[in-house]
């Protein structure tokens, strides 16, 4: 409900698209049978923690439950080359956003992000203009892998949701499809056994794709009940 009221032409912000809005609520109730899902077949789930594969090998049967079709895909060869370009050109932007406030203020940021800034503040030209076109190349390979599929599976991370504040967990698994800029849903699919932290599954689609996922996450979501469930929270003190 929230997208369907920020997606679309602004015309106070010129970054953003004058494509039609599809209609996102409307098409909830659609069917999803026959839907194509690509598995990606890489090393990308070798680190998977077992609870994490587990939970995403039913959520497999749950969507062919749904008349979803499976199918395995390839991702891009330079999937890692690309993945080592998104973190110089991450580095690199987050250096330049804080240039003006971090001189003056760099005790009020936390270790791991002054070290983050200050390699930003070494990254040259060169490097970031080559990470870019890096970056370009595997997004124009996975876009025309997308058009082949309604959507790509895969865990939302490789291990379960961390205890405490300190560590947010791996983005590993998002890092590729947020450096192409393409859209992705994250769905709730289980809970470690013993410790009851919280297992997900990410969708990701085209370019504008986020009907698709939107129908496919919510026809999930009609046969499983795990967005109803609430982790075991603790106190920190």
């Amino acid at each position: 409900m929230v997208l369907q009221v920020i997606a679309g032409d602004d015309p106070l912000d010129s970054t953003t698209l004058q494509t039609p809005v599809p209609d996102y609520t409307g098409s909830l109730m659609n069917d999803v049978k026959n839907m194509v899902i690509g598995i990606p077949d890489t090393q990308f789930f070798n680190e998977v923690d077992p609870e994490i594969a587990l939970a995403f090998n039913q959520s497999l049967l749950d969507f062919q439950e749904l008349g979803v079709r499976i199918v395995s895909v390839s991702l891009p060869k330079n999937l890692e080359d690309a993945n080592q370009a998104h973190r110089i050109v991450m580095k690199a932007e987050a250096a330049c956003y804080h240039q003006d406030h971090y001189p003056k203020n760099h005790t009020l940021y936390n270790p791991q992000l002054r070290q983050e800034l200050e390699l930003g503040q070494l990254v040259s030209a060169v490097d970031y203009l080559r990470a870019q076109h890096i970056r370009a190349a595997f997004r124009n390979e996975l876009v025309d892998l997308l058009e082949g599929v309604d959507a790509i599976i895969t865990p939302a991370t490789p291990t379960p949701a961390p205890q405490g504040l300190s560590y947010t967990g791996s983005p590993a698994f998002n890092i590729p499809f947020t450096n192409a800029g393409v859209p992705s849903l994250t769905l709730p699919n289980g809970f470690t056994e013993t410790t009851r932290l919280p297992l997900g599954l990410q969708l990701v689609a085209r370019p504008l794709g986020e009907e698709r996922l939107i129908k496919l996450g919510h026809a999930y979501q009609s046969i499983t009940d795990w967005h109803k469930e609430r982790p075991r929270l603790a106190f920190i003190k």
